[in-house]
């Protein structure tokens, strides 16, 4: 029941709307298990905690780096401008992650995310 594996899924995936939308719902549902299966674990609280914040993590910054690659929109890339097609499940997932979790934006700045990742979230997470 780990969300992580479906990000190892084939890259063209993300580029038919039908297919990264049903790729999308499993990867919340498997979130959601997830977490309930890392807070009722007999290991410590915090230990769940800096887990789930993590796996967010490493979920928010693959959605975002699909999104302003213009891979989930069909862009063709840099000249073209970023925010004028998006998807809205994509949006919606990460803003729940955000809301979920405080300092997920905050750890992926610190971590170097690149200005054109910080754009987007900017625009789509309130």
């Amino acid at each position: 029941k780990d969300p992580l594996v479906l990000l190892k899924s084939s890259a063209g995936v993300w580029k038919y709307r039908g297919m990264r939308c049903i790729i999308l719902r499993i990867l919340q549902t498997l979130m959601s298990a997830n977490e309930c299966i890392a807070t009722q674990s007999p290991v410590a609280e915090s230990i769940a905690s800096e887990y789930l914040a993590a796996r967010d993590i490493i979920i928010f910054r693959s959605i975002v780096f699909a999104c302003t690659s213009a891979f989930v929109t069909g862009g063709r890339g840099s000249g073209e401008k970023i925010h004028a097609r998006h998807c809205m499940m994509c949006v919606n997932m990460i803003r729940s992650i955000t809301s979920k979790r405080r300092g997920v934006i905050a750890a992926l700045i610190e971590q170097g995310l690149p200005n054109i990742c910080i754009d987007w979230i900017v625009e789509f997470v309130p």
